[in-house]
């Protein structure tokens, strides 16, 4: 048996080991508001002291992996619990230090099991911030290696650790035959909605520039390619209370903020951007007015802290939607079915994690809209002067957008 910890070390779940023959052969605590899979990894809270030392944190894919390499002298790694890696996790983990290294076993599973994790890092990626990944020998995991090599070895193999973006383009142009223009074209369609899911980083825009000459394009071309059909950053956002009741306003709002029916809600799946802030401001209406003054945001995200700032101190999540429901019932059905899909992402949170999450989140939403208008100008060819001196000056705005 192994106990599961928090960060903050409060025992959460229990994983389990068959020993001998069986299956399943682990098998965790049930899902619950205060356990979730997707949210925590096995030694965090026990590694914390080497992981904040070492500045870097192994992602590893068992409990027996961590407790090998543990007792081998390697300290700082971490496990999921039995499910792929989730932005979550990688978001928890970039908070805590400067480099998080991904390792697996370096057979095909293996590889698919470090591209799920590459997909759930995109959104999270920072220029200040490094993800590399780690593949062992085939007839290796983790376990095995340090026991055969000891710590000395485990080191040597971190040192051969490659960057995200040589794992992203390997894994793209393998896929493709780069002799030929469909196989350029396909390279282009695989990398697109993975580009767009990138936040507006320098390091999206050295990608875009390597696929577009693996492709044989410029990079205003293929940032074309990329602008085409991705979703303003805007078009999350519930609609605020006020904005009328009518049969195609609740259409717009339902579509805006993804919901479904309560028989169909995706319960567990991560919300956007937009749909975390709704629902963390409802969860915990009082942090609205840390935010009232913040600019650049999108007019309903804008619109929504609004209304939230100026309900009465001491507002509880329940009062919140109870005079949401009053206003513009169609919002309150939406916020209502938002909070049965996600509450277990971040129900669980105190006020000072909340506010945590809300900085990034609102943080992301400003680079996101900003990140859209410089790919609409690149698509243009940036040959009007005006055009690109608004260019230069988002750039600029990439490298400074804080929320203080």
């Amino acid at each position: 048996m192994f106990p599961i910890r928090n960060p903050r070390g409060q025992v959460i779940g229990f994983g389990g080991r068959v020993l001998g023959p069986g299956e399943p052969k682990y098998l965790n605590s049930p899902e619950t508001v205060v356990f979730s899979k997707g949210r925590e990894l096995y030694g965090l809270f026990e590694g914390r002291d080497a992981i904040r030392k070492a500045d870097c944190v192994v992602v590893v894919e068992g409990y027996m992996d961590v407790v090998m390499l543990a007792q081998h002298g390697v300290q700082n790694a971490v496990a999921t619990l039995g499910t792929a890696t989730t932005p979550q996790h990688v978001g928890k983990l970039l908070r805590l230090v400067e480099r998080v290294i991904f390792a697996f076993d370096g057979d095909a599973a293996g590889r698919r099991a470090a591209w799920r994790a590459l997909e759930s890092c995109l959104p999270q990626l920072s220029d200040t911030r490094r993800i590399d990944f780690l593949f062992l020998p085939a007839e290796h995991d983790p376990d095995s290696y340090v026991r055969e090599r000891g710590q000395s070895g485990w080191a040597e193999a971190l040192e051969g650790a490659v960057p995200l973006s040589e794992f992203f383009l390997g894994e793209l142009s393998g896929q493709v035959d780069l002799d030929a223009p469909e196989g350029r074209a396909r390279l282009q369609a695989l990398a697109r909605p993975l580009v767009q899911a990138m936040p507006a980083i320098a390091l999206r825009l050295q990608i875009m520039q390597a696929v577009a000459t693996r492709a044989g394009i410029t990079t205003a071309d293929f940032a074309a390619f990329v602008a085409q059909g991705e979703r303003p950053a805007s078009g999350t956002a519930v609609r605020p209370p006020g904005s009328g009741s009518d049969g195609a306003a609740s259409a717009r709002i339902q579509r805006s903020a993804g919901a479904r029916p309560s028989s169909q809600a995706g319960v567990g799946q991560r919300p956007d951007l937009a749909g975390k802030v709704r629902l963390l401001l409802a969860l915990h209406p009082a942090l609205a007015r840390e935010f009232i003054d913040v600019a650049d945001l999108p007019q309903p995200t804008v619109q929504w802290i609004g209304w939230v700032a100026q309900l009465p101190e001491g507002t509880r999540f329940a009062g919140l939607l109870e005079a949401l429901r009053a206003e513009h019932p169609e919002a309150a059905d939406v916020l209502e079915q938002l909070a049965l899909r996600d509450r277990g992402l971040v129900g669980d949170l105190d006020s000072a994690d909340a506010l945590a999450e809300l900085r990034d989140a609102l943080v992301q939403l400003r680079l996101q809209a900003i990140r859209s208008e410089i790919d609409r100008l690149a698509a243009t060819g940036l040959a009007d002067p005006g055009a690109r001196a608004r260019y230069a000056q988002l750039q600029g705005l990439l490298r400074s957008v804080r929320i203080e």
